[in-house]
């Protein structure tokens, strides 16, 4: 899980360098709550890794495991591999597509916290979804840059997918997500609509 541990600590360690030329006291207290952040995080991983497996062996048909992530997933569509392509720049970095997707997030006892109306469509930017969103989207390399995705190609236009997440990708602990308990595992089946980097028009 080495790599949920560097997604979730690349804010804290961009602060390091400016908390290291602050009082020794200050940044001791950082490094041990930092520490105190890793077991916590690690608690839930080994709390809630039966149950993923479990769900995916009981609901999905193909199930796969990414082993970096800890999601189980299935891949329900390819897509349209010449639909889009992701990038990156030295100035911008990752560039995050908007999507306009159909969509389902549930509970792992069934109860839907959030979804696309039947027959409707949501419009999101990327960069605004929980990290689980983000591996399903991206590729697992852009270039010779290592992302982390589920997939070798990411998501594309036409693409379907589902998986099981840890709630430490998704809404992790906090308590003012509607319908969604602290420290819940999350399932979320994605349909791709379309993908760009310009904007989407609700029309569209």
């Amino acid at each position: 899980m080495k790599k949920i541990y560097t997604l979730f600590l690349l804010g804290a360690l961009a602060c390091s360098s400016f908390l290291a030329c602050s009082k020794s006291d200050d940044y001791d207290k950082y490094l041990e709550l930092q520490e105190l952040e890793k077991q916590r995080i690690e608690a839930q991983i080994a709390l809630q890794k039966p149950i993923l497996e479990k769900y995916a062996a009981e609901n999905f048909n193909n199930a796969k495991l990414d082993s970096a992530t800890g999601i189980w997933y299935e891949v329900l569509a390819p897509g349209n591999s010449e639909s889009y392509s992701y990038s990156y720049n030295s100035v911008e970095g990752i560039l995050f597509p908007n999507i306009k997707v159909a969509f389902k997030g549930q509970l792992i006892d069934g109860t839907t916290f959030e979804e696309s109306t039947a027959g409707s469509f949501k419009i999101f930017g990327l960069k605004s979804r929980i990290l689980a969103w983000k591996h399903a989207f991206f590729p697992q390399k852009i270039g010779e840059l290592k992302i982390g995705g589920l997939t070798e190609q990411g998501l594309k236009k036409g693409s379907k997918i589902r998986f099981i997440t840890y709630s430490v990708l998704g809404y992790d602990n906090a308590t003012t997500v509607d319908k969604v308990p602290a420290n819940s595992p999350l399932v979320y089946t994605i349909e791709v609509l379309e993908i760009t980097n310009d904007q989407i028009n609700v029309t569209q």
